[in-house]
């Protein structure tokens, strides 16, 4: 990767899709280390412009609305386990959560689902996100089980490609967050960003 930042000229947001480009189908450890890149360069690109980043990206306000991510499936933990984590992000003062799907039968996922909303109240965000380890007919299938248990948003339920089945689940059932990979680069600003964060 640094060869494709070092003693380079980054002008304009077509720039920076290009180079996000190039690297898209990077290992996990790079992918990581070029999300630090692109935050700097949208940063960098703002200063530029003499704005704030949040405007750049296309943004209409300076406040955001943040989630904990968190609830991973680990070895031990049960449904206590992930009352206290959530209690925790509680205290840190968020607000939403984000939990993991996917990867534990349904009628588990469905239990985590359904403590998470619990422990965060009605009016509060709760994403699941699956990590592209469902089919499209699993996405459907478990979805409006998702919802019904008390989700607010679906993030990455199948491989990034099948953009017909989350556009399908967003239309239908419950609003799909993608990563930027999944959206796509040359999308400049990332609007599909913001549209789901309002729509959450």
């Amino acid at each position: 990767m640094e060869s494709s930042v070092v003693g380079r000229t980054f002008i304009g947001e077509g720039a920076i899709d290009a180079l996000a480009a190039r690297r898209s189908d990077a290992n996990w450890t790079t992918a990581a280390a070029a999300s630090a890149v692109d935050i700097a360069l949208w940063d960098l690109l703002a200063r530029s412009r003499g704005e704030p980043v949040w405007r750049t990206l296309g943004g209409r306000s300076d406040r955001v609305r943040v989630y904990a991510s968190g609830g991973l499936y680990r070895d031990g933990d049960g449904l206590d386990e992930l009352r206290a984590e959530i209690a925790g992000h509680l205290r840190a003062g968020f607000r939403d959560v984000k939990i993991k799907v996917g990867g534990q039968p349904l009628v588990l996922d469905i239990e985590r689902i359904r403590v998470a909303r619990a422990a965060i109240g009605a009016y509060a965000a709760l994403w699941v996100d699956a990590v592209n380890q469902l089919s499209a007919a699993d996405a459907i299938a478990h979805a409006g089980a998702y919802r019904d248990a008390g989700a607010t948003a679906l993030q990455a339920p199948v491989p990034f490609e099948d953009i017909a089945t989350m556009a399908a689940l967003t239309r239908d059932v419950l609003p799909v967050g993608r990563d930027r990979k999944d959206a796509g680069f040359g999308q400049s600003p990332p609007h599909w960003l913001l549209e789901t964060n309002k729509r959450c």
